[in-house]
């Protein structure tokens, strides 16, 4: 969706400030308890669910940002994320347990997940600048780069989200036949890192499944998701399939072991146009001794045509395990992925725990004196009569910039772009032979762009190899 806010700047942004819902809000069984996150659709509380006998628990609560709750489009949106999210159930996806609407307030109630997302993780105050690969250091992370983890430990991280990935694009339906789910919108952001060392990809806010009704012609041209992290066929609103996601994780891995997204332009158009040129710089031109086997994985994922890449993330889970295996003489587990998240954002997480058992002992004090005082305790959202909730769409909204929409100029950039493309790309045949793991074959040129191929070299007969790949990477 966009970029959260860390926990400790979210009270103070104006994008919280809201009538509907505030700390000791009730929305049907769970109590508001403060806010954690904020992004450009959504925002999300601490809440604490209760129950019978005194029963209760910590969990997560989403709701979509006020001046974009009675836009249908966004509703339709924060509606699918439910529907998708709901089935899959998996150690490495953030869990989703119902939804509810209270009044005009529709809600997700989620998974409390006890740790942060990896792109605050990367930008943490806490970790070691990363090397540009010659030496020198950066002072501070900016808005392309961030304090790269170690190249095994990102490894780790990524192929537990391989994991979660995987068994999104698995979901079936209720006759056994495959959904076709794709993210869309896999990125630092959505994936979630707790502090015991456990990848939880989240988000499913711009996912598709096959048969899903596509948006409005109003909408339809706006991209979902972040720019830096798009495959070129989902800028080219091309067919997108898991390959999609595929190649996104391999943006989100070469920034975790680099410290640099591979496409580092400020512009929204510039950025379109590195996405579409597919020559990122290779990792190892970034840092010194960087794995090449790590490389060629990187490489692999983010080729430019679906057909060059790993099938599945499956596929791309297994390449990672098999790195793991051979790269070190000690295995990586979760424990080393847990040390560099304590490191990181540890005394953060200590600092919204605090606030949380505050908060908690504010809403036992307003339930021991029996009166809710203003909007702590047990307030809750009046309910209005159905003809009057006025869900109309909201011109002032409908591009709204946080969500992910692009800018004007980056619009014009991504017309100039689609118009150098042929009227129709074509898709690749979505199949579950692997190709060689050091050897692509693309079964017809594509009309992407494509690694440079010199005049009589193995690539000019339709092989490419995953070394020179890297290369061109």
């Amino acid at each position: 969706m966009s970029e959260w806010l860390a926990p400790e700047d979210v009270e103070e942004n104006g994008l919280l400030a809201s009538d509907d819902v505030a700390p000791g809000t009730r929305l049907g069984r769970y109590e508001i308890l403060l806010p954690v996150a904020a992004g450009g659709m959504a925002r999300v509380w601490a809440a604490r669910m209760t129950g019978h006998r005194g029963f209760s628990k910590l969990v997560a609560i989403k709701t979509i940002l006020p001046h974009l709750a009675r836009t249908p489009e966004f509703e339709r949106m924060f509606l699918d994320e439910a529907r998708i999210a709901a089935e899959i159930h998996h150690p490495n996806v953030c869990e989703v347990h119902e939804l509810g609407e209270e009044g005009n307030v529709l809600y997700l109630a989620m998974e409390w997940v006890n740790g942060d997302s990896l792109f605050h993780i990367l930008r943490s105050e806490g970790a070691a600048p990363p090397s540009s690969g010659r030496g020198d250091r950066a002072s501070d992370p900016g808005p392309t780069t961030a304090y790269a983890l170690e190249p095994r430990v990102a490894a780790r991280l990524m192929a537990d989200a391989c994991a979660g990935l995987h068994a999104a694009h698995s979901l079936e339906g209720e006759e056994g036949r495959p959904l076709g789910v794709v993210h869309q919108d896999v990125s630092p952001q959505n994936i979630l890192v707790t502090l015991d060392g456990h990848t939880k990809v989240a988000d499913f806010g711009v996912a598709r499944a096959l048969g899903q009704a596509p948006p409005d012609d109003a909408t339809q041209s706006q991209l979902r998701g972040k720019l830096h992290y798009m495959s070129p066929e989902q800028i080219s609103q091309g067919t997108v399939d898991k390959r999609s996601d595929v190649y996104a994780l391999g943006c989100v891995l070469y920034e975790a072991a680099t410290g640099h997204r591979a496409f580092d332009a400020m512009e929204d158009h510039l950025v379109l146009q590195q996405v579409m040129a597919c020559r990122p710089m290779p990792p190892s031109a970034r840092m010194d001794d960087f794995p090449p086997e790590l490389e060629q994985i990187i490489a692999r994922a983010m080729a430019p045509h679906p057909a060059q890449r790993f099938t599945s993330a499956e596929r791309m889970r297994i390449a990672l395990e098999q790195w793991l295996a051979k790269s070190g003489s000690l295995v990586v587990t979760q424990a080393d992925v847990a040390r560099a998240v304590r490191a990181r954002v540890g005394p953060k997480l200590e600092r919204r725990k605090e606030r949380l058992k505050q908060a908690l002992a504010a809403m036992g004090e307003g339930d021991a004196m029996g009166a809710p005082g203003g909007r702590t305790g047990r307030a809750s959202i009046p309910s209005s009569p159905p003809d009057a909730r006025g869900r109309q769409a909201s011109p002032s909204h409908s591009g709204v910039k946080q969500m992910g929409s692009l800018s004007l100029n980056a619009h014009d950039a991504l017309d100039a772009v689609r118009a150098s493309l042929p009227a129709s790309v074509p898709h690749a045949p979505d199949t579950e032979r692997e190709l060689p793991v050091h050897v692509y074959r693309t079964p017809h040129p594509s009309p992407l762009p494509s690694f440079p191929m010199d005049a009589g070299s193995s690539e000019a007969h339709g092989e490419l190899d995953a070394t020179a790949a890297a290369r061109a990477l």
